[in-house]
């Protein structure tokens, strides 16, 4: 670049190497030497030298006439300042974007006073900091002087030195940044308004703003029903909420929403659509819908915004809908999962309160038509004399012209029989195209267009199948095909129960506790499925859950040992807001008191001698979940003093450092001593207590909720039969013996009962007899059992004897445990404690033999099993 040097005369040249030289008005420069002045006549240009120098200087003069238009006419507002912030000059562009429409006026005024507020302040900074040779920024407002539009800008303050790099003047550049500012509060707004509701109140919600935002009458949000309709889940219209609708598509833009594209109609809507109309029959004049897709990128809905105005093709609006439509189909999305979850629960009940398999399908169809659309349910069994599939029941509103109830179909040639053959769904999404057995052809002909066949499988063989039909083309998706096989699974166990047992109230004992069964594999290892029963005192507690589980406040749950009190607390955190979230459950007794520190609130490294690394403790480690504290009123009265401290500020200490950690828990406690009492001792601190004593669920003990006993064991049977010898059925007389029995230990007893009835009953029905021995067997457990050199005529003896002291027992039992754990201890010795020689030499199975060795206490449950 060629530099420049300031001159005191009237002008300068340039040199062959770029330099200028000055030229002063010094007379004794006159004076000098006729050789120096030869020597410059050598060194001046020769003609074409001149010619290039002019080609060179006309160059950067059209350059510079180039970089003064883009400045001149560029769109951001370029101005000149002084070092005292007055407005010296400013840029063509800059004066029409401001629409200033007397420059010289605002000329030497101070450009700072420009702004108000806030932001006069931070360009009060800005010219500061580019005094001092930064850079200063700020985003402010400032309208337009015409017509006072809001805009936006970003500005930017920087030094324009002077030759000896010391700021001589400030540049100030500011750029329009209203669209984006826009769109930014727009976006914000919306997503603040819809972040914490869910459900209906999130689709109101979501309509409301949008509409408000957006400047238009109205908003809805939509979803696809069958038969080309759509009903709608909040409307907002003229500033108010109004009732939602349902209406067809044919005939409206909607209809190619839902194909999967975005519409926009400016104006003229009216012209194009005339049976477009909305609250007080009112003809919109504009529309734009954004289609709603659910995971697998299936259309579920649309969100509408219409306006009496035309709208512009805005990108804004493009982008501020479609991303609010893709938010309003995830929660479509979700609501709809918790409607299925909803309508396995009313599956369940069906099966537990219908005792023919017409009542059944009836009423498991009505369930799901809340969940899955369709127009006809199928059930077919497999009848094994013919090997064919005979219709056991029909439902739905398209009446069977050439498929009734009775009719067998080839297993050969038919969806069904596929279906049952391979044991896998099968999709039919439309038939016009995708038909290839017999039956589907007769089905098409009565106007059936898809189907969704699921196999009912029990024990891993296939019984029968159910099947949903629909008039409508692709109306079963994979979500429907995964939906429709859970239910399968719990009817082909309802049928099974149905055929299996013949007294009514053994039938819905087994029903019942099967289907909770598949409700847990469905619904998860946590949650409502693993609490068993319908008596009231349970449906009470259920009540409460169902109302404490969103609020994320603190509970305490109260009982006897064994009742349940973790299952309860597992529950509220599945139905809660941190269901996703870890669940960390802490038995405060058990944790030794110069230990709960470590243990509860972790410890850095070199704490102690062993603490090599840092550790987190159990509450950090439920960050954002659940922190159950079980056996409360165990914990030793220094942790109650730590414990206090963090359910007060909800940070931690780790042991050996400073730092306090914030943690974000919800708390529920469990106890099943009397708190009250405790405090009156001063065995439990009172400020701990209130801190506790928010939200109290008292759980009631099993001899006061004796309706749930059979349910409990029938859950029992199918939870652990598989694995204990094989699944049983529990005889009546079994049933009304264990309702009858006081269960100090509550669940816990009655689970481990059950258990020992499994091991003695080795797949075969459970009668009152095996009980009876279970029972006496888990009373007997720990006793002296040395035969020794007793005779058999002996020991029956004793046995009799001690069942005088424990009505209901029996005396069978006793001889039965003692000489079962007998021939268990000589087994041990003679295969060298070897599980697989054991069980041949008893007739067991390996399981067999380790549960009745854990049963009898004659090993450890970790030991080595020698094989």
């Amino acid at each position: 670049m060629p530099q420049h040097r300031a001159c005191s005369g009237a002008g300068s040249q340039v040199d062959k190497r770029g330099v200028s030289v000055g030229m002063t008005e010094d007379r004794s420069s006159q004076d000098q030497s006729q050789s120096d002045v030869d020597a410059r006549r050598d060194d001046a240009p020769a003609p074409d030298d001149v010619t290039a120098l002019r080609r060179q200087l006309a160059a950067v003069e059209a350059s510079e006439a180039l970089k003064a238009r883009i400045i001149e006419l560029s769109p951001d507002c370029l101005k000149v300042l002084d070092l005292e912030g007055r407005l010296l000059s400013m840029n063509a562009g800059g004066v029409a974007a401001l629409e200033i429409d007397d420059l010289p006026a605002a000329l030497d005024t101070c450009w700072v006073d420009f702004w108000q507020g806030a932001d006069r302040e931070a360009a009060k900074a800005a010219v500061a900091a580019a005094r001092a040779g930064g850079v200063g920024r700020f985003v402010g407002f400032f309208a337009t002087v015409r017509t006072q539009q809001p805009r936006w800008w970003h500005v930017v303050v920087s030094a324009l030195p002077a030759p000896d790099g010391k700021p001589e003047k400030l540049l100030a550049v500011s750029r329009d940044i209203t669209d984006w500012k826009r769109a930014d509060q727009l976006l914000r707004a919306l997503t603040e308004s819809t972040a914490a509701t869910l459900g209906g109140d999130f689709f109101r919600q979501l309509v409301r703003h949008l509409a408000t935002a957006l400047g238009v009458r109205d908003a809805f949000v939509a979803e696809c029903l069958p038969n080309q309709r759509a009903r709608s889940l909040g409307y907002w219209t003229e500033g108010h909420p109004a009732d939602n609708f349902e209406y067809d598509l044919d005939g409206t833009p909607c209809l190619g929403v839902v194909e999967g594209c975005t519409r926009l109609y400016p104006s003229g809507l009216a012209d194009l659509f005339p049976k477009v109309k909305l609250a007080g029959d009112r003809a919109p004049e504009s529309y734009f819908g954004a289609p709603m897709f659910d995971g697998s990128r299936r259309v579920i809905g649309h969100l509408v915004v219409t306006h009496n105005q035309s709208m512009e093709d805005d990108p804004l609006l493009f982008s501020v809908v479609e991303a609010f439509a893709a938010r309003a189909g995830a929660e479509l999305e979700r609501a709809r999962a918790t409607h299925r979850e909803r309508a396995i629960l009313d599956v369940n009940n069906a099966i537990i309160s219908n005792l023919t398999e017409e009542a059944l399908l009836q009423s498991i169809s009505d369930a799901l038509l809340r969940v899955v659309p369709f127009d006809r349910a199928a059930l077919t069994l497999h009848d094994p004399t013919t090997d064919t599939l005979r219709i056991l029941a029909l439902s739905g509103r398209l009446p069977p012209r050439n498929y009734p109830v009775g009719v067998a179909l080839d297993r050969k040639d038919s969806h069904v029989g596929w279906v049952f053959d391979n044991q896998r769904t099968l999709l039919r999404r439309d038939l016009e195209t995708e038909r290839q057995f017999s039956p589907e052809h007769r089905l098409y002909d009565e106007g059936v267009r898809s189907l969704c066949t699921a196999p009912m499988l029990l024990a891993g063989k296939c019984i029968g199948t159910l099947t949903l039909g629909s008039t409508t083309p692709n109306q079963f998706t994979e979500v429907e095909e995964l939906f429709l096989r859970d239910v399968c699974n719990q009817l082909a166990l309802a049928i099974s129960n149905m055929r299996a047992f013949e007294e009514i109230a053994a039938l819905k004992a087994r029903l019942q506790a099967e289907n909770l069964y598949l409700q847990e594999e469905i619904r998860g290892e946590y949650n409502f499925s693993e609490i068993v029963g319908q008596s009231p005192a349970l449906r009470e507690v259920l009540g409460q859950v169902d109302q404490v589980a969103p609020i994320d406040s603190t509970v305490l749950i109260t009982g006897e040992s064994g009742v349940g009190k973790e299952l309860v607390a597992r529950a509220i955190h599945g139905h809660g807001a941190r269901t996703r979230e870890p669940f960390v459950a802490i038995n405060c007794g058990a944790i030794p008191g110069d230990l709960v520190e470590s243990e509860l609130f972790g410890f850095r490294a070199g704490a102690h001698s062993t603490a090599h690394a840092a550790k987190p403790g159990l509450i950090e480690e439920a960050e954002g979940g659940t922190l159950f504290l079980d056996e409360i009123g165990e914990m030793a009265p220094e942790a109650q003093i730590k414990l206090l401290r963090f359910l007060q500020d909800r940070e931690v200490r780790r042991v050996g450092g400073r730092e306090l950690i914030p943690v974000d828990v919800r708390v529920i406690a469990a106890t099943h001593r009397d708190l009250p009492a405790l405090v009156a001792a001063g065995k439990f601190r009172e400020d701990l207590w209130y801190r506790l004593n928010v939200v109290v669920i008292p759980l009631p003990p099993l001899r006061e909720r004796r309706d749930d006993i059979p349910a409990l064991v029938q859950y029992f049977v199918a939870r652990y039969g598989a694995e204990l010898g094989g699944v049983a059925t529990v005889q009546p007389a079994a049933l009304k013996f264990l309702g009858a029995q006081p269960w100090p230990g509550n669940v816990r007893q009655l689970e481990n009962t059950v258990k020992r009835v499994l091991l003695i009953a080795h797949g075969y029905p459970i009668t009152e007899e095996l009980v009876r021995t279970a029972l006496a067997v888990g009373l007997a457990t720990g006793a002296a059992t040395e035969v020794g050199g007793q005779t058999v005529a002996a020991l029956c003896e004793e046995a009799l004897a001690a069942a005088r002291h424990q009505p209901g027992a029996g005396a069978v039992v006793a001889v039965l445990g003692v000489v079962e754990r007998e021939l268990l201890v000589r087994a041990q010795a003679a295969a060298a404690g070897n599980i697989t020689q054991m069980a041949q030499l008893l007739g067991w199975s390996r399981l067999t033999v380790r549960e009745k060795l854990k049963l009898y206490g004659l090993r450890s449950a970790k030991a080595d099993d020698g094989e």
